[in-house]
């Protein structure tokens, strides 16, 4: 029996330790690499080869800027699937699991950016508000103590989920411009144009 133990300003890299009989056991050991190593490992390729795929298809089609944000948003995936599939942390393991959580918060970023260019939604300010808060939230975390990583890793899900919010109610309204045959502009609160498209400004 092996036991690696290392204590780091987050977390440390203990896993649950099964003691029993070998035969007992090794059912949970292989149901364990499958989930926490080989299925995060699969997709980790996966997200690898398939964001380079479309950050090269955005290189043949810069004007269809929703292969950019799909690439970046497979690519920042990667890294918690790497996260989960290696079995020794390439550099320290604190230093690994902020650039996880990072990536993480870049994640939601990039794919609520991917669902504005294929909805077609246009939300420059709330984009930009958006992107400044997750970097100035991913940037505190780089020296964040182990009592305030987790909250601010919260704090950023929370801005990415309201802005994921608002593409949902974006869309609702437009819904019911589709569907009504009230005037867009009489809708309280839906902020559509009369044309009852998804190019909200």
């Amino acid at each position: 029996m092996v036991i690696r133990l290392e204590l780091h300003r987050f977390t440390n890299v203990l896993a649950s330790v099964f003691v029993g009989a070998r035969d007992e056991l090794w059912p949970l050991w292989q149901q364990r690499h499958f989930s926490q190593g080989q299925l995060s490992q699969f997709s980790f390729y996966l997200c690898a080869v398939l964001g380079f795929f479309m950050l090269g298809l955005w290189a043949c089609r810069r004007h269809d800027t929703q292969y950019l944000w799909f690439g970046a948003s497979s690519l920042c995936w990667s890294v918690p699937m790497l996260y989960m599939a290696v079995s020794y942390a390439p550099i320290r393991h604190d230093w690994f699991l902020v650039l996880t959580l990072i990536g993480i918060n870049f994640y939601a970023v990039t794919a609520i950016r991917f669902l504005h260019r294929l909805l077609k939604i246009e939300l420059p300010n709330v984009e930009g508000w958006h992107l400044s808060l997750i970097t100035a939230v991913s940037f505190i975390e780089l020296f964040a103590s182990a009592k305030l990583i987790m909250p601010l890793s919260l704090l950023a899900d929370m801005i990415s989920l309201i802005v994921l919010l608002n593409v949902l109610r974006l869309c609702c309204s437009a819904a019911m411009c589709t569907n009504s045959s009230v005037p867009p502009a009489a809708i309280p609160g839906s902020g559509l144009a009369p044309t009852c498209s998804l190019h909200f400004r």
